[in-house]
């Protein structure tokens, strides 16, 4: 018979759902992230947000002679050997969503100047034109890399499509590209959104 204090089991669920929402979905995110990977220029910095969508930009980065600044813990977990710099700014960390965030990863995160940023979020409303997040915390430092960034991203799935989240970060109309998984009967996307196969 196993007894959990109610923290151990917390802590299970919490990674039960991150692996959960790493593998959700996975084969578009990779997809996705491969054709937004092809725009890194060899010696830019880029950032890579927090969030499982933005995971596999690493498998395609890494080698890469690049600096990579972020604030997602998931993304370093895995890497061995990389050819590129990768700085992981401090902060708090949450749990829940394993990335450093609050004033200390804003004050961070400000020091730094991005050639591209690639950002995730937890939906999109076409009519609204707007990108949400799930808390505030994420919302400043989606802000901050944006406005460091020379070209912004947004890189999605299709699940993401019309849904709102707890706030706005972002009018779409914010980033260069949108990326996206191509389904059947897709919808009309504007004409900034890049639709994958």
């Amino acid at each position: 018979k196993l007894i959990f204090q109610e923290s151990t089991f917390n802590d299970i669920i919490n990674t039960l759902e991150r692996r959960y929402n790493v593998i959700i979905h996975y084969d578009k995110k990779l997809r996705i992230c491969k054709a937004a990977s092809t725009l890194v220029e060899d010696g830019e910095c880029v950032f890579l947000d927090g969030g499982t969508s933005i995971v596999p930009m690493i498998h395609f980065l890494s080698s890469r002679p690049i600096k990579i600044v972020t604030n997602n813990h998931l993304i370093v977990q895995n890497v061995q050997n990389p050819k590129a710099k990768i700085i992981v700014i401090g902060g708090e960390f949450n749990t829940k969503y394993r990335m450093s965030e609050g004033n200390e990863a804003q004050n961070m995160l400000r020091l730094y100047n991005f050639d591209r940023a690639f950002i995730g979020c937890a939906g999109v409303s076409l009519g609204m034109k707007k990108a949400f997040t799930a808390e505030m915390a994420t919302r400043e430092l989606k802000r901050i890399a944006m406005e460091l960034s020379n070209h912004n991203y947004l890189l999605i799935d299709d699940s993401k499509l019309h849904v709102k989240g707890f706030c706005t970060f972002a009018q779409l109309d914010e980033f260069e590209d949108v990326f996206i998984n191509r389904t059947t009967g897709m919808e009309t996307l504007p004409d900034h959104f890049i639709a994958v196969k």
